[in-house]
């Protein structure tokens, strides 16, 4: 009887969890672009790596995803998330960060949307021509 008593309450307290981590608050819902330009690229310390970083909050289940047109021209070297200031409290926002390397010579199109993975509708968009000389050089 202790065990089912054990089981329930842990039951209990995983579903309550989870429903505060997946909870549908307004606060937590973007349905504006908040700017025009949610990031701006920057090349890094190698000519050969071109950085992106844009704005916003993993902690409400968006995340910045990309689509390549064509692909093979660049390739993902890093993607991280850096959370602002010092607290890394739930609810803060941070900047996802993403490094990319010429790896042929051409042009490509990063096409990035920030969205939650279960739902349909975008909350921004962006997209970026990136292209990439005979010597693995990035220019956008």
């Amino acid at each position: 009887m202790k065990k089912k008593a054990l089981f329930l309450i842990a039951a209990a307290l995983s579903l309550t969890f989870l429903f505060a981590a997946c909870g549908n608050n307004d606060e937590n819902i973007i349905t504006e672009v908040e700017s025009e330009s949610p990031g701006d690229p920057e090349p890094v310390d190698s000519d050969k790596e071109y950085r992106i970083e844009l704005e916003g909050n993993a902690t409400t289940g968006y995340q910045w995803m990309y689509k390549a047109d064509p692909e093979g021209i660049v390739e993902e070297v890093s993607n991280d998330y850096i959370v602002e200031g010092d607290d890394g409290e739930a609810g803060t926002p941070g900047t996802f960060v993403f490094v990319f390397e010429g790896v042929k010579e051409g042009e490509t199109t990063l096409e990035f949307r920030y969205a939650r993975a279960w739902e349909d509708e975008d909350a921004q968009s962006v997209s970026y021509t990136l292209s990439v000389d005979a010597d693995g050089v990035i220019t956008g």
